[in-house]
């Protein structure tokens, strides 16, 4: 069996544990409760593939952990909600990932979330400022598992 590494960065509660529960089908509750550490979840994608999916906690604290969890990744998903601060200080997280992967074979793209907010920025402007594909998403929204699912498929597939 295949199985792929993807990493799940972002500041904290832009939702990167939504994500991953939109990703395993599982029910999004709504409310916050902040990951301490990480998390992981199997998705499986397709007959004799998985990607093992890692969503770290975005608090400060944990930066320091992510080197350590991130190398061997064949994908990093940066999650921003898509406010214009948060975009700044998602700039900040590409930089570093670019420079801690710049040796590895590892996509690295930005969600676009929570576009469902006033004043969100769209996902080309969100792309634009942090110079790596960004994709829309309300990652609350059961209706976007197949979207979500596809792009990451799509990212494997790019390696």
């Amino acid at each position: 069996m295949n199985t792929s590494k993807c990493a799940i960065l972002g500041a904290p509660a832009v939702g990167k544990t939504t994500l991953l529960k939109l990703l395993e089908g599982k029910d999004i509750t709504g409310q916050y409760i902040p990951t301490q550490g990480f998390d992981r979840g199997a998705i499986k994608m397709g007959k004799n593939s998985t990607a093992v999916c890692w969503d770290f906690g975005g608090q400060a604290a944990f930066y320091e952990f992510w080197k350590q969890y991130i190398l061997g990744s064949d994908v990093i998903v940066v999650v921003t909600d898509s406010t214009p601060v948060n975009v700044l200080q998602t700039k900040q997280l590409i930089e570093w990932a670019k420079r801690l992967t710049e040796d590895d074979d590892c996509n690295i793209i930005a969600v676009a979330n929570k576009q469902d907010i006033p004043g969100a920025m769209s996902a080309e402007r969100v792309a634009n400022l942090l110079g790596v594909p960004a994709y829309p998403l309300v990652a609350t929204d059961p209706d976007n598992q197949e979207k979500m699912y596809a792009i990451l498929k799509q990212c494997l597939k790019r390696k």
